[in-house]
């Protein structure tokens, strides 16, 4: 009678042991599962800022600090939050066969003008929308000391190869790097999915 109950005893424990680590397994799969297939879709829902948008915050103080008149002093401080929102549509999607990048970038471009009062540099921006199909490309995926699935994505179409690099955490969020070959690189934060996975919104 001893006998059988530690048989039960140990088939009982065999089975839940059992049971977590396919639930385990399955809970990986599932944080992982757009990268294990060929074809998945990063979705851009912010920009990282390199001094695009700029928020205008006003400044006032007494004293004679800055150049203008005395007892009174005000200023445009122009303060650049870390990142901006992107409206739907841009993505990157890479399949068995084909990379398709849909991605807004700005470039600064700098202008030196002199006077007699000294030298002024104004910066604008030049918007360009990011459009790229490719059918030459490598994709190369290995997990980070994080734990986080880390892909190296090379377009070799042009003379100049296009790199995209992927850190995709386990709950879906990733963000990107894009870099032109000849162009500042852009940075981008949003999320991982397929078509029949979406891994966060």
């Amino acid at each position: 009678m001893r006998n059988l109950s530690s048989i039960i005893a140990y088939l009982v424990f065999l089975s839940m042991t059992t049971s977590c680590n396919v639930q385990n397994n399955a809970i990986s799969k599932k944080a992982v599962y757009p990268l294990q297939t060929e074809s998945f879709t990063f979705i851009a829902t912010e920009r990282e800022q390199d001094g695009f948008n700029y928020n205008i915050e006003e400044i006032k103080q007494n004293g004679n600090s800055w150049n203008n008149p005395p007892n009174f002093r005000e200023r445009k401080v122009f303060v650049s939050p870390k990142s901006a929102p992107l409206d739907s549509g841009y993505k990157i999607t890479v399949t068995k066969d084909e990379l398709m990048v849909t991605l807004p970038a700005f470039y600064g471009l700098k202008d030196t003008k002199t006077s007699p009062s000294g030298t002024i540099q104004d910066m604008t921006w030049d918007y360009r929308l990011i459009h790229l199909t490719s059918s030459d490309f490598t994709v190369d995926k290995t997990i980070n000391k994080k734990g986080n699935t880390a892909l190296t994505i090379i377009a070799k179409d042009s003379n100049n190869p296009i790199t995209i690099k992927m850190e995709v955490f386990k709950d879906g969020k990733t963000n990107v790097v894009f870099e032109p070959g000849d162009q500042k690189s852009t940075s981008y934060a949003g999320y991982v999915r397929n078509k029949n996975v979406i891994a966060k919104k």
